[in-house]
């Protein structure tokens, strides 16, 4: 009769340790999925704030290379230019040789006379 008397105590036992166990699982488990949502929140709040810079750079990217093409459009090329040097070269020695000419012109010119 003894062990009848224990037997409802030792199950009350038995079942206030599975509960006292299973709530401090129960908090375990809830702390633990509470703070991996809040680390993967924060992956995904890094994620988006890093893909916003990606974008922000893409875009700048983009305009710069939209002025680059306007750019290539209106400078000369090195080709050009030498082109340009050279012709312009040939234009002041065209000069020169002219004036040379007219001052070989001017000295020849016979000298007034005084009367």
């Amino acid at each position: 009769m003894a062990a009848l008397r224990r037997f409802p105590s030792s199950l009350l036992s038995f079942f206030l340790g599975v509960s006292v166990s299973a709530y401090g699982s129960y908090y375990y488990l809830f702390d633990h999925h509470e703070k991996s949502t809040n680390a993967l929140l924060l992956s995904v709040e890094n994620l988006q704030t890093n893909t916003d810079k990606i974008k922000s750079s893409l875009l700048k990217i983009d305009t710069l290379e939209k002025k680059l093409v306007e750019l290539s459009k209106v400078t000369a090329a090195k080709n050009d230019v030498e082109s340009l040097r050279n012709e312009l070269l040939n234009v002041v020695d065209n000069v020169r040789t002219e004036h040379l000419k007219l001052k070989v012109q001017v000295e020849e010119l016979p000298l007034p006379s005084r009367e």
